[in-house]
């Protein structure tokens, strides 16, 4: 009999029937009970979106323990602060006479923890939790304060930011990542420039890094939603250009890998002192970076190359920006043009491969490529270290294309060229193993045989 008035009393307050839980407890049902995942009646109530004050108040002066526990060791408080219910402000209130304001969830999280990190809080709850002693500083499992959720959540109102730091937040603590409150609203898909003025305003420290060697700025910059004021921000605050992070990436590597950036955030990097041919662990620069995205804008390219980016520098491979450029799927054919005709011909990587070499053997290549490589002048019967010209790559592609053969000879490509093995393109394409379309495979045979006259 107990254990049904329990269940009822629990399903009561998880619906938030008032009239049934004050019947409920009136048969004798246990206000102090809890279903499998350890929530007592109060828990359920506060995280009702129907329970109203009058409910909270009714179950408080049964000798609800307000302080209890479930699995995810979270009190009711917890529980209030994850509801979207409209008398939240409320009922926390009337909670917060009986709760203590510090307790730590699982997570480590305390209520203001909770309060920060939902979407949907409000200023007031946020100041009645720190009016009753909520401790600002608080650490949770991962080394977060309230003010690092705070500035993770993408629809924070700024002015809870302004009130966790007048009530003493930290504004450089880092968490176990080394991240401070300024690296996560740099992130923030929602980043807003008011909490990042904000944050800067009250001593952040704009070039603090986490532990990968990330700056905010770099965080900015990797950030598909960065804008020219926030980034001036940034730049206002001496936020420092040219720091590098454990890959040796500076902020404009990062802004030149992000494929959703405009010219004019990387002409506004530059302007302030970027150093346009700052190379990363791999020997890349920016011109490299940029020019293997393969939605990259030309109008990137352009303006690197306006202030000052070599475009014959190499990076570990021996590559340039035209190696990387033509080895990408759909790059546009201008951002081939641009590298051309500012000296890219030529090249050969440490492998001894060209431009040419690299396009002729890349995994679906626009064909429109190909042509534009050697009507600029590449030499259509260089030899890599292994003997082989782009023809002999073309036809051991594991993507073979009757197209890129055509074009290939079509332009100088010599049919009867031997590699260092001895072999000719033809014996190449015999011997390959192109499965993907055996179709494309058959019709280069055929283009190549009349070529050899076999």
């Amino acid at each position: 009999m107990a254990d049904t008035l329990n269940k009822k009393l629990l399903s009561a307050c998880k619906d938030g029937t008032e009239e049934y839980v004050k019947e409920c407890i009136a048969l004798g049902a246990n206000v102090n009970c809890k279903d499998p995942r350890g929530n007592t009646p109060l828990h359920l109530a506060c995280r009702s979106h129907h329970t109203n004050p009058e409910f909270i108040t009714t179950l408080l002066n049964d000798n609800c323990i307000p302080n209890k526990k479930n699995n995810e060791g979270e009190t009711p408080l917890h529980s209030a602060l994850r509801s979207d219910n409209i008398n939240s402000e409320i009922i926390i209130r009337l909670l917060m006479k009986k709760c203590k304001p510090n307790e730590q969830n699982n997570e480590g999280n305390t209520p203001l923890h909770l309060a920060c990190r939902n979407l949907e809080m409000s200023l007031e709850i946020i100041t009645m939790l720190l009016k009753n002693n909520c401790i600002p500083k608080a650490k949770n499992k991962e080394g977060d304060t309230p003010l690092h959720l705070a500035c993770r959540n993408h629809r924070i109102n700024p002015e809870i930011i302004s009130t966790l730091l007048q009530n003493n937040c930290e504004p450089n603590e880092q968490n176990k990542e080394g991240d401070t409150p300024l690296h996560l609203a740099c992130r923030n898909l929602g980043m807003n420039p008011e909490i990042i003025s904000m944050l800067l305003n009250n001593n952040c420290i704009p070039n603090a890094k986490n532990k990968e060697g990330d700056t905010p700025l770099h965080l900015a910059c990797r950030n598909h939603r960065i804008n020219p004021e926030i980034l001036t921000t940034l730049l206002q605050n001496n936020c420092k250009t040219n720091e590098q992070n454990k890959e040796g990436d500076t902020p404009l590597h990062l802004a030149c890998r992000n494929p959703d950036i405009n010219s004019e955030i990387i002409s506004t990097l530059l302007k302030n002192n970027c150093i346009p041919n700052q190379t990363n662990n791999e020997g890349k620069t920016v011109l490299h970076i940029a020019a293997s995205v393969p939605s990259v804008n030309p109008k990137i390219i352009q303006a690197l190359l306006e202030y000052g980016c070599f475009p014959k520098e190499k990076d570990g491979k021996g590559r340039t920006a035209l190696h990387v450029a033509v080895d990408k799927n759909n790059v546009d054919p201008n951002v081939v043009k641009i590298l051309l005709e500012n000296g890219c011909k030529h090249d050969k990587d440490i492998k001894g491969r060209t431009a040419l070499h690299i396009a002729a053997g890349a995994p679906y290549v626009n064909p429109n490529i190909i042509p534009a490589l050697l009507e600029y002048g590449c030499f259509p019967n260089v030899k890599d270290e292994k003997g082989q010209t782009a023809l002999h790559v073309a036809a051991t592609s594991h993507d073979v294309k009757a197209i890129i053969i055509k074009t290939l000879l079509k332009h100088g490509c010599k049919p009867d060229e031997m590699d260092s093995q001895g072999n000719t393109p033809y014996m190449n394409l015999i011997a390959g193993d192109c499965v993907h379309n055996i179709e494309q495979k058959e019709s280069a045979m055929k283009i190549l045989k009349v070529e050899n006259r076999i």
